[in-house]
This record gives C-alpha cells, structure tokens and sequence, in this order.
C-alpha cells in the first residue's frame, strides 16, 4: 500500500509538471512534423492518470515472462513434450521426467504443477490447486486488458483536450503570428495523436493482451487437465487422445 501510495503521488508530482510545461514556450523543442506539447497530452498524460488512480499494481512482469515463456517453449514444443511423457508411462513411468520438469522447465505454470503432482497431492486437492492459480493468473491478465482498454478510452480525449488548449492559445495570440503556427499545430497534431494512439497504438495493444490472455489460459488448462489425469492413472491411450484434441485449439492461436 506505501509503495502505491509513492506511486500515486509521483504520477500526480509528473501530471502537474506536464501542465506546466504545457504553459510555456516550447516551440524549440519541436518541428513542423512533432508538437511536443500535444505528444506529451496524448501519450504521456494516459499513463499518469493512470499511476493517479489506480491502486492495484500493475503485472506488466507476468507479460513479459510469459512472452519470454512461450518463446522459449513454444506451444508446438509444449504439446510435443507432454506426447513424448504420456508414451513413456506405458513403458513403466516418468517419475524422474517429472521432477526435472519441476526443476527446470521453461514454462514456470509447468513447473508449478509438476511439482504439485510430485508432492502426492491427491487427485481433488490437485485439480483445486491448479484452478487457484489459473484463476489467479488470469485475474493478473484481465487487470492488464483493463489498462490498456483504459489507456485506449483516454487518449482520443486528451487529444481533444490538447485540441481545445490550442484554439484557446490561437485566439488568445491573434494579434501575433508568431504563435499563431505553434497554437495551430498543437490544435491540429493533438486530434491526429489521438486517433493515432486510439487506432495504432493502444487499442490494437489491448486486442493483442486479450488474444495473449486467452491462449495463455487454453495453454494452462491443457497442462492442467495432462496432470489430473495423471494424478487420476488414467489409460495412457486416453491421456494422448484427450491431450491431442486439446492442443488443437492451442495450435490455432
């Protein structure tokens, strides 16, 4: 709670300075081509309101592990492993196999379940385990969805406000034509930054988050489901036929 407390009043001490460099001169700073002014309301105030007013910590370390995760051990990689395990319990067990997998594999929801499984848990008290932190996990990616859905709303708006401040700023300096052309361009590029960080940037981030969360969740349940069906001694035939129907959908992501 401190640390978002720290937080919230750091975004709040950077959104007051961003006003304020809103005030002055700064068309040293920028081009025909880049009105810092505006590029700053769109891009840059999103976030603060966001460090301003949200209170749960934001699992932007959960994406980047997974994306590292997937790239390490593929889905392909994945499903392929997880065949090779199933035909070796025919062939007397993979007792060892399992608890390398608990050590050292590359996807850290493997890692958690094997060694679950290792732990003798039994079949209830698994599959409880398992759903607990799938739920948990999902709960982090839907928090992630929600700020980038939230980032993708905002933009557009303050784009129309770095709109509004110009035209004030271009009536106010009628008189000079000096500020005519910086009052314009901050109008005009801040309308163009928001539709930009609507259509190009945050919403099409949002869309990818949401495609990620949901095949990361299928990915889950397929790990999941291998396990309690190991844990339950299933048929090893029945374990590869239902793994393979469930990595179909997997593969399509």
């Amino acid at each position: 709670m401190k640390g978002s407390a720290s937080l919230r009043l750091l975004g709040l001490i950077l959104a007051v300075g961003v006003f304020i460099l809103i005030g002055q001169d700064l068309s040293w700073l920028h081009t025909s081509y880049i009105d810092v002014k505006a590029a700053l309301l769109v891009f840059v105030m999103p976030w603060l309101v966001l460090m301003i007013f949200r209170k749960d910590r934001i699992s932007f370390r959960l994406l980047f592990s997974r994306m590292k995760e997937t790239r390490e051990v593929s889905n392909e990689q994945l499903v392929t492993e997880m065949l090779g395990l199933t035909d070796q319990i025919a062939r007397g067990g993979i007792r060892g196999d399992l608890i390398k997998l608990a050590e050292s594999h590359g996807d850290s929801y493997m890692r958690y379940a094997a060694g679950l499984f290792n732990s003798k848990f039994e079949t209830e008290e698994l599959s409880s385990l398992l759903s607990q932190r799938m739920q948990r996990e999902d709960e982090a990616w839907q928090g992630l969805n929600l700020v980038f859905g939230f980032l993708a709303k905002m933009a557009p708006y303050f784009g129309m406000l770095a709109t509004v401040i110009g035209m004030i700023h271009l009536l106010e300096n009628m008189q000079d034509f000096n500020n005519i052309s910086s009052s314009m361009a901050l109008a005009l590029q801040g309308t163009l930054y928001g539709l930009v960080s609507f259509t190009m940037v945050f919403s099409p981030i949002q869309k990818w988050v949401s495609g990620f969360r949901e095949a990361t969740f299928k990915r889950n349940s397929m790990v999941a489901q291998w396990f309690l069906l190991l844990s339950a001694q299933r048929d090893p035939a029945l374990i590869r036929a239902n793994l393979e129907v469930e990595s179909v959908s997997l593969r399509k992501e």
